[in-house]
């Protein structure tokens, strides 16, 4: 059976006004990410410089645009040149890693500085758990040699592996 000609539409259907064009495949551009993190950074980590700039919003377009470049950079010399023979789910995975890593090298040397000095929630440096420990503050280090002074008390304890 063939269908009827006549029940055909004659038209294209009409889009309703609430669905989204096509510009909703389009992710948000990484400098206006990047920009938008940086700014959120700023505003928890270090007000008071961000107070003091006259043009916040060029800054971290700068900002934005600066880091992108080096992203690029870096990831090209992170993924390396490509290998012949490559799969192609490896070669995605190498070029995405490259992506990963460069992205987060930036944003940590360039994007989101530490604290200002004096910011009340400045992180403290952290001790150096190589370092000596002091017996008296509980804590002991991994590996305890026959000279260490509290090496004995433990003689006792189940949880130990000898080694």
């Amino acid at each position: 059976m063939t269908p009827d000609p006549s029940s055909a539409p004659t038209s294209e259907p009409q889009l309703s006004s609430d669905v989204p064009s096509e510009d909703w495949l389009e992710a948000e551009p990484a400098n206006s990410l990047i920009a938008s993190q940086a700014r959120a950074h700023w505003q928890t980590w270090r007000p008071n410089e961000l107070a003091q700039m006259s043009d916040p919003q060029a800054f971290f377009e700068e900002l934005s645009r600066q880091a992108q470049r080096q992203i690029e950079d870096l990831e090209a010399h992170l993924a390396g040149p490509d290998r012949p023979g490559e799969p192609y789910l490896e070669h995605l995975g190498r070029l995405r890693m490259a992506r990963f890593d460069a992205t987060a090298v930036v944003m940590r040397e360039l994007v989101l500085p530490p604290p200002e000095p004096g910011h009340p929630e400045e992180e403290s440096e952290e001790p150096d758990p190589r370092g000596t420990a002091d017996p008296d503050d509980g804590w002991l280090p991994v590996v305890m040699t026959a000279d260490h002074p509290r090496y004995h008390e433990l003689d006792d304890d189940p949880f130990l592996r000898r080694i």
